[in-house]
């Protein structure tokens, strides 16, 4: 089996003070939402078993409209090509409070678009058979204990198991976003009786182990950014072949924070 692993696309983030003279959008988040469903035709033309979205499909709990309607029309386009779609919560797009509904109930309420979806939110472990492999789909959990009560509900496949989470790494600590529900990934969940780890959170295409890999943001979400890889990951489960997917990336959104300094 053939999968794409993308994570942190940060839908509705908005930045700096340009603005798309045609449409009136803030200017980065117009960029965003387009390199996303260009990203999304390209994976497509890639012709993979499987999409995985390591969260933070969403910049915020509560997402604009547009972040959701580009969103909605990207799972389309995967339905229509035969694509289905794991994904887990991320921090950012993840409810923290009891009355705070999940973004991805709208999603998996979205009718025929939402037949071939897999999004495990709201502090639950998710188990989903596809294919001749099993995805194991931890989200951002609300508390650190959370991931480990997780994980030992997990139960092992006697074939292919892929887990997909999102959080920090141990071996990346030092690198902390310091972001809300920011949690450290210890090395006993990062378990090498998964054949492969799809993560989100850091923003650089990094490899962690041997079998785990943050895939990266799409986007240069701000000025520390600059110098990381950035992208998806083509993953062949039966090989264990991991390669960076050229040219995924449509537009970049760095001239919107550059300037004439002369």
């Amino acid at each position: 089996m053939k999968i794409v692993h993308l994570a942190d696309t940060h839908l509705g983030l908005s930045a700096f003070n340009r603005v798309d003279p045609e449409t009136g959008m803030n200017l980065r988040e117009q960029l965003i939402y387009d390199n996303f469903l260009a990203a999304i035709d390209r994976i497509i033309a890639l012709r993979p078993d499987a999409l995985v979205h390591a969260g933070d499909l969403f910049h915020q709990v509560k997402p604009k409209t547009r972040a959701y309607t580009t969103a909605l029309d990207a799972l389309a386009r995967l339905q229509d090509a035969g694509i289905p779609v794991l994904m887990v919560a991320g921090n950012h797009s993840m409810a923290k409070t009891r009355y705070t509904a999940s973004p991805f109930e709208v999603l998996e309420r979205g009718g025929s678009r939402a037949s071939d979806l897999y999004v495990a939110h709201n502090n639950r472990y998710r188990r989903v058979e596809l294919g001749d492999a099993v995805f194991h789909l931890i989200p951002n959990m609300l508390l650190s204990e959370g991931y480990r009560t997780a994980f030992e509900g997990v139960e092992f496949s006697s074939g292919t198991n892929v887990l997909v989470t999102h959080g920090l790494a141990s071996i990346l600590k030092d690198r902390r976003l310091h972001t809300v529900a920011e949690h450290e990934l210890d090395a006993t969940i990062l378990s090498d009786r998964f054949d492969y780890i799809a993560l989100g959170h850091f923003h650089g295409q990094v490899q962690v182990a041997d079998n785990a890999w943050y895939s990266g943001s799409l986007e240069y979400c701000n000025y520390g950014e600059i110098t990381e890889t950035k992208g998806g990951l083509a993953v062949d489960l039966e090989t264990g072949d991991v390669g960076h997917i050229e040219r995924l990336l449509w537009r970049s959104g760095t001239g919107c924070w550059t300037s004439n300094c002369r």
